[in-house]
């Protein structure tokens, strides 16, 4: 394998040689748990072909309904993307699992594409962290330096992974911390009452996401209806894209009341840990960011569809 080697900070660094067990070298790319999600993909990806599909036998077998040049292309960017989520997003992420960055006494390896390797010193990774370069994301403690991005995920659900990646993120902390010692306060700890609450929010970030994607399939088929015209269109919009709606927004409005309670939980039981609460600009918003992503999805969708009968 080809390895290019990028530029070391050697100054001041504390040479580690302490030995990483070999199953905890290994970060992986994606939470183990998410495996259990490609059937969710796939279910989306189907739907996007089939609405898609309808659309597109409509336009060429019925000389009333005409697709605008600008909705052509939106209709064959949804059918490419339906076929990536069905048939290329399981090899991307296969050959992605085969390449996956790895820790090593004095640094860390990462992988890109055509036998590409950069290795970086943990002082870098320390320095990047000390600029603030990491976050509390959804899924798990993300780390970045430059283009390259290391998570230690939570792997909801799975507890044997979930020890392994907390094994693997405290060693990669304390490495940073040995680098540069005023990391020790501000890196968020990988405990199980931390992680606990981070998987609520971690689902509810899914859910929101889920219901974004069947809403804006939707729409689409909103647009199909449209075009069909007459009773027939007026009835199957009122039935599929009402009760689809009504759903949608129901599961929207109860996922933000149990995010906001988890949120108002985590300031409870957390309210000095690092990373998991920001009260400093927008991050004051954080226990209300369920009920405001309802606000601009439910707006979103009715413009849309003003635009649909409108335009």
């Amino acid at each position: 394998m080809k390895k290019r080697k990028i530029k070391e900070n050697t100054e001041n660094q504390k040479i580690i040689n302490k030995k990483i067990p070999k199953h905890l070298k290994e970060i992986p790319l994606y939470e183990t748990g998410e495996a259990l999600m490609s059937s969710d993909y796939s279910f989306i990806g189907g739907v996007i072909l089939f609405i898609t599909g309808m659309i597109f036998i409509c336009d060429f077998g019925d000389d009333s309904i005409h697709l605008k040049p600008w909705a052509a292309v939106i209709m064959y960017l949804l059918f490419l993307f339906g076929l990536y989520l069905i048939f290329a997003r399981k090899k991307v992420r296969a050959y992605r699992e085969k390449h996956i960055p790895s820790m090593d006494g004095d640094g860390i390896n990462y992988p890109w594409f055509f036998g590409i390797e950069n290795k970086h010193s943990y002082l870098e990774w320390a320095d990047s962290a000390l600029a603030g370069h990491y976050k509390v994301g959804p899924r798990g403690f993300e780390f970045r330096l430059g283009f390259e991005k290391l998570v230690f995920f939570y792997n909801v659900g799975i507890s044997k992974e979930r020890t392994d990646s907390q094994r693997r993120y405290n060693i990669f902390r304390e490495h940073l911390v040995e680098c540069q010692p005023m990391l020790d306060q501000q890196l968020p700890k990988f405990t199980k009452e931390n992680i606990d609450f981070l998987d609520k929010r971690c689902f509810y970030r899914y859910s929101r996401r889920n219901q974004f994607l069947v809403l804006a399939c939707n729409t689409v088929a909103f647009w199909f209806f449209r075009d069909v015209g007459g009773e027939t269109g007026i009835f199957l919009t009122c039935l599929v894209c009402g009760l689809v709606e009504f759903f949608i927004f129901y599961f929207l409005l109860k996922g933000a009341y149990y995010n906001y309670l988890n949120e108002n939980n985590i300031r409870e039981a957390l309210p000095d840990d690092v990373g998991f609460i920001k009260d400093d600009g927008i991050g004051v918003l954080r226990p209300y960011w369920g009920f405001i992503y309802l606000l601009l999805l439910l707006a979103l969708n009715y413009a849309l569809q003003w635009l649909l009968i409108w335009m």
